[in-house]
């Protein structure tokens, strides 16, 4: 599989992903829709870094040992015969259909964190007049943190898998992740108190 066709397979996944949280903040009333959708990335960011802990604590993390894909594949189903022979080379090693699953669910969830950041950008930017520069600001550098976040997980597979700079990795997963939450609970009582102040 070419390079463009994987990167627009897992881009597909991410913006089907993100769609279905966008599809139900469309059909239900109440809060703004740069507030809903504070909270779902709230939610979002927390389900990650959930998830992020059970793949690191079931030793998932090199389940696809290339990044963003699987095997050069946008899910193990498409690369069941490299992970299978993986797997038979070495039965009690890190690559197992079963890893690779739960760090593709993982690279999927972390996808559409970030597909909703970048709808979160363009939310900021066109209502920049009623919401305010701080938002604007603030989801860019979010999206900058998801970036350099993503340019990390190539390093840490090109790494050695037992460095302190793996485990440094993980601990910095936690911190960009805390980062993003806290962003979004900004952002909401940010917008929150513009709509009491109009």
């Amino acid at each position: 599989m070419s390079q463009l066709a994987l990167f627009l397979e897992l881009a597909t996944i991410a913006i089907i992903f993100a769609g279905l949280p966008l599809a139900y903040l469309w059909t239900r009333p109440g809060y703004r829709f740069f507030t809903k959708l504070n909270w779902i990335l709230v939610f979002m960011t927390f389900d990650l870094i959930v998830f992020g802990a059970f793949t690191r604590l079931t030793d998932s993390g090199l389940g696809c040992p290339d990044w963003p894909g699987c095997y050069g594949t946008s899910n193990p189903w498409h690369a069941i015969g490299d992970i299978q022979m993986a797997q038979s080379t070495l039965p009690d090693g890190p690559v197992t259909v079963m890893k690779a699953w739960i760090e593709m669910i993982h690279r999927y969830l972390a996808m559409t964190v970030g597909a909703l950041i970048v709808v979160q950008l363009g939310l900021a930017l066109s209502k920049m007049k009623s919401l305010g520069k701080k938002p604007l600001l603030g989801s860019l550098a979010l999206l900058v943190l998801v970036c350099i976040q993503g340019s990390r997980c190539i390093w840490c597979l090109d790494s050695d898998h037992e460095t302190s700079a793996h485990y440094c990795h993980h601990s910095l997963d936690i911190g960009l992740g805390i980062a993003c939450i806290t962003h979004c609970l900004c952002a909401t009582e940010l917008a929150r108190k513009r709509i009491q102040d109009s």
